[in-house]
């Protein structure tokens, strides 16, 4: 059953009225509030009472009090959101639109990596559980501990009533990807895309800052945290809850790429497979 609608609109009155009152109390940051704010000139008050600091910190304390006491309840859940609130808070600390220089290089390299390195590192983990997942129903058929053992992926097809082509592609893409020796190709690839897109993307995000040590806090701060949270451990998080779906979208992008860089390494081997398929090279070898 679910909660009644006395106790819904207490929770929603405990939990939204102080966020909402400190979202508009944020309009005050520069001016009343920056004189009690602890990560701006406080101290250095002098006493002096501002009420607009007054109620943005009591609605913040009410606010914390009413999550723990109605969401939480626990030390386990308290600490992971305390960790979350010090990233979320180094993050707004270190932030500074002025060391910005060009803002739609910097957001474009910034959106562009957090969500390619999401998809390679979900993927990586994704397609990782599917083939040890195959390893092991395969291990079961052949035992015969479990002759009609079926993999993640054909449980998920076969949910599927009606499948579109779009979905079967995908699927096959997956199949085709998590096999003993597609694998290995496809974590070498993983690896090497996701280390060119970091380099990538943190060297046009530091074109794009202006140069400086606050600016070098800042693009560190980007780096250690924003995209390693975001784009490595929360889509590594999501990839091992789902990884079926995690590795049949993530399969989009990465089967293309794949084929074009295998393509492009191929080009570039022709020569030394030239001069290895010759015979006088391989007289000449010591």
């Amino acid at each position: 059953m679910g909660k009644p609608l006395k106790s819904r609109i207490a929770s929603i009155a405990l939990i939204g009225l102080p966020a909402l009152f400190d979202v508009g109390l944020i309009a005050f940051r520069n001016a009343d509030i920056a004189k009690s704010w602890p990560l701006g000139d406080w101290p250095g008050t002098e006493w002096q009472i501002n009420l607009p600091a007054v109620l943005f910190w009591v609605c913040l304390i009410w606010l914390a009090l009413s999550i723990y006491f109605r969401c939480i309840k626990s030390p386990k859940a308290l600490l992971i959101v305390l960790v979350w609130i010090s990233i979320i808070g180094l993050a707004v600390f270190v932030w500074n639109n002025a060391l910005i220089a060009r803002p739609w290089l910097f957001y474009f390299a910034l959106i562009g990596l957090l969500l390619l390195s999401a998809a390679f590192s979900s993927a990586e983990t994704a397609f990782t559980i599917l083939q040890e997942d195959v390893t092991k129903v395969l291990e079961d058929r052949a035992s015969g501990r479990d002759p009609d053992a079926t993999t993640k992926v054909q449980e998920r097809r076969g949910k599927k009533g009606k499948p579109s082509k779009f979905f079967n592609s995908r699927y096959n893409l997956v199949d085709n990807n998590i096999g003993e020796s597609e694998f290995q190709t496809l974590l070498s690839f993983l690896l090497v895309v996701a280390n060119l897109t970091n380099l990538g993307g943190m060297s046009l995000i530091g074109k794009s800052l202006k140069s400086g040590d606050s600016s070098n806090a800042f693009s560190l701060v980007i780096s250690s945290v924003i995209v390693v949270i975001v784009g490595e451990i929360f889509a590594k998080f999501v990839a091992r809850r789902l990884p079926v779906r995690t590795a049949s979208a993530t399969v989009v992008l990465i089967a293309p790429l794949k084929w074009l860089m295998g393509w492009y390494t191929n080009c570039l081997m022709v020569p030394f497979k030239w001069l290895l398929d010759r015979k006088w090279v391989l007289d000449r070898a010591p």
